[in-house]
């Protein structure tokens, strides 16, 4: 990500350091974004914002072709936890502000699109989606 931030000629460098933090990856999220890339290839998978309390990652699978078919999950991981599909509290607090902007700026997912939420283990999480 680094090296992608650094080639952008329209930030300045401050900007994009900032930016850096608050999407880096930890040694575990690494791990299970790329083993959910592996396994999940109908999947697209975003990176939050780790500041704006909308969990670690939004996950669309565009298996549907019709956009407002699709439906989208919110993942929050918790090392160690058991799976909760109820989840709620701080960390996911704004993650419907996050599904409007991938919707709105990207276009793969429908306003108010259904949505579930999963926080738990980054194992639990890859079974609960297929894996």
């Amino acid at each position: 990500m680094a090296r992608l931030l650094a080639a952008d000629p329209d930030r300045p460098w401050s900007e994009g350091y900032a930016l850096l933090e608050q999407f880096a990856l930890s040694r575990p999220e690494r791990d299970f974004a790329l083993e959910l890339l592996r396994e999940k290839t109908n999947h697209w998978l975003y990176r939050c914002n780790q500041r704006c309390f909308c969990g670690d990652f939004v996950t669309v699978d565009m298996s549907p072709p019709r956009v407002a078919a699709r439906r989208a999950r919110v993942i929050e991981l918790k090392q160690g936890a058991l799976l909760d599909t109820a989840a709620g509290g701080i960390q996911l607090a704004n993650h419907r502000q996050a599904l409007d902007e991938i919707a709105e700026r990207d276009g793969v997912l429908a306003a108010g699109c259904p949505v579930q939420l999963l926080l738990g283990d980054p194992a639990e999480v890859l079974r609960a989606l297929g894996r």
